[in-house]
């Protein structure tokens, strides 16, 4: 109870009452016993309360040297901060006195750099013959026209003093060499499709006229594409006994996929190319282009009609059917790059021009 009196754990506990009530209740022997239990409390509360006093002082003392020590340590930091400040004062003074000192220094260190880089210009501008024809011995044309044109209008811009109009006349001989060796690479029968395009290309960044470059370009692409077309039909000359899906795989692998490239080529540098472009360019190449394709596409569908006409006489429709999806993927694939040349328009007509392939065959293949 939170009155009880003789509680002894309590603040109103009564000592007399206490003691009355334990003389009443209890015998002499536990009496005895309760006051041997009282006494062992009363030590282990002393034993208690002296190692509670001890800790607590060591802990203070501990306390107070630790704040000692911070306020040691701090003092410290605040004189390093001090002299800190100091030393930034005193070296933003040098730093200005050394800025003061070095500013002529400076403005001529900035003019020898200026100097410097000019005259690493004028070095690659005196050795630019010699990396030219280095070039064109190691056969490394593009390398050759990347580097001239890089140096031309810096040329041109200087070339009313003497020593740069010298280097000029030999650059401009040196490339009018470059330009004759790459006129004969797009004369080599040897050059494939890709080659050519890679030439053509270099040609233009010299500033060969585009017109010509173009017919050039596919009066040479007309070359190849005819070899493939005849390696095509002399494989059927001399194996009467292949399949007309060899046959379309030959032409499709070898005419419509360099026919495709040449397309791609003739788009990219004379159609799409912006630079340095005269207007009406682009209209030109695309006509010219148009008529090149339905040129050498009309041989071609001359071909392909020849070859199935044999295949309709044996009767095997099945392997027709196959031979006209082959060949329409690919015209498909053409007729989407150059819509204007009309392609599939074109394999319809040559296709119902014959007589001996189904009209509903050839109908359904090449709309």
């Amino acid at each position: 109870e939170a009155g009880d009196p003789l509680d002894i754990d309590r603040a109103c506990f009564e000592p007399d009452s206490y003691v009355q009530k334990l003389l009443k209740d209890c015998s002499l022997n536990e009496l005895f016993r309760h006051e041997e239990a009282k006494k062992k409390e009363i030590q282990e509360l002393d034993s208690n309360m002296q190692y509670l006093v001890y800790e607590n002082h060591s802990k203070f003392i501990k306390a107070s040297e630790t704040i000692r020590e911070m306020k040691d340590d701090f003092q410290r930091l605040e004189d390093d901060m001090n002299r800190l400040t100091s030393c930034m004062g005193d070296i933003s003074q040098s730093s200005a006195s050394i800025n003061e000192v070095l500013a002529d220094r400076k403005k001529q260190i900035s003019q020898l750099c200026g100097v410097h880089h000019l005259l690493k210009k004028l070095q690659f501008l005196f050795e630019l013959p010699a990396r030219l024809k280095k070039c064109i011995e190691m056969g490394f044309h593009g390398q050759a026209v990347h580097t001239y044109t890089k140096a031309h209008h810096v040329l041109e811009q200087f070339k009313h003093m003497s020593s740069f109009l010298n280097i000029q006349r030999e650059c401009v001989s040196i490339v009018c060499e470059l330009k004759s060796i790459l006129r004969k690479k797009l004369d080599d029968e040897e050059s494939t499709t890709a080659d050519i395009a890679e030439t053509v290309d270099l040609l233009l960044e010299l500033k060969e006229p585009p017109n010509h470059l173009c017919q050039q370009f596919l009066a040479n692409a007309r070359q190849n594409l005819e070899k493939d077309l005849d390696t095509a039909q002399k494989l059927q000359q001399e194996e009467e006994s292949q399949d007309v899906m060899k046959f379309v795989g030959q032409l499709c692998t070898g005419f419509l996929a360099n026919l495709s490239l040449v397309i791609q080529s003739c788009y990219d540098m004379f159609i799409a190319r912006t630079d340095g472009k005269e207007p009406g360019m682009a209209e030109e190449a695309q006509q010219v282009l148009t008529d090149f394709v339905q040129s050498v596409m009309s041989d071609c569908l001359q071909a392909v009609e020849k070859r199935l006409k044999k295949e309709t006489i044996q009767l095997d429709s099945a392997m027709l059917v196959r031979a006209l999806d082959k060949i329409t993927g690919k015209l498909q694939v053409i007729d989407q790059l150059l819509p204007s040349a009309g392609i599939s328009r074109l394999g319809q007509e040559h296709s119902t021009a014959s007589h001996k392939i189904p009209h509903s065959v050839s109908e359904a293949k090449f709309h």
